[in-house]
């Protein structure tokens, strides 16, 4: 569950807000308030995930991430959204974030998510390039380490778990391909 926290004056931006995310199960709104000001009071409190605001001061950032360990995006910031549902999803079958396979996966998602899975012919031109310009790496390298990623994943994840995420009976290792349209399914 991503526990989210809004900062927002104005009543029509705020419920348009939640009625954005409160669709989705997995998030839930602990909180709206007006100011900063009444940040560190609330997160004394309870546990955020997520802050969204409109303006985000690099002094504010400092502040919150000093006081609490939490994620704040913008309301425009569509892709730190994505990318946080991801992460959720890749930790319930115990992907490890500090493996850079792991990073890679979660890029190679969302820019499926973003580029739309019909308009992809193959993995290797269309995502893992894209990546492998952006990280100064090959396209082998990319898809190596996200294969390492779900091999650590694999061996560490709870056979059930994952069968039961997957939404069958899994007889060897995931394919990328399988685990990225999975998790597409479930965001």
């Amino acid at each position: 569950m991503i526990n989210v926290l809004i900062i927002e004056n104005k009543l029509e931006i705020a419920k348009n807000i939640i009625n954005n995310i409160g669709k989705y199960d997995n998030i839930k709104i602990c909180g709206i308030i007006e100011t900063e000001e009444e940040i560190i009071d609330v997160i004394k409190d309870m546990k955020i995930d997520l802050i969204i605001k409109n303006n985000i001061r690099k002094s504010d950032m400092e502040n919150i991430a000093n006081k609490k360990e939490c994620i704040i995006i913008q309301k425009n910031d569509r892709e730190a959204l994505i990318k946080e549902k991801i992460k959720q999803e890749l930790k319930k079958i115990n992907f490890n974030f500090a493996h850079a396979g792991t990073r890679y996966l979660l890029e190679c998602i969302y820019l499926i998510k973003i580029i739309k899975l019909e308009n992809i012919d193959n993995f290797h031109k269309d995502i893992y390039s894209k990546l492998s310009i952006k990280y100064n790496k090959t396209t082998n390298a990319i898809y190596g380490n996200i294969k390492q990623a779900i091999n650590e994943m694999f061996y560490n994840c709870n056979e059930n778990v994952l069968n039961e995420y997957l939404g069958y009976k899994s007889i060897g290792k995931p394919k990328p391909k399988e685990i990225m349209i999975t998790v597409l399914e479930k965001i």
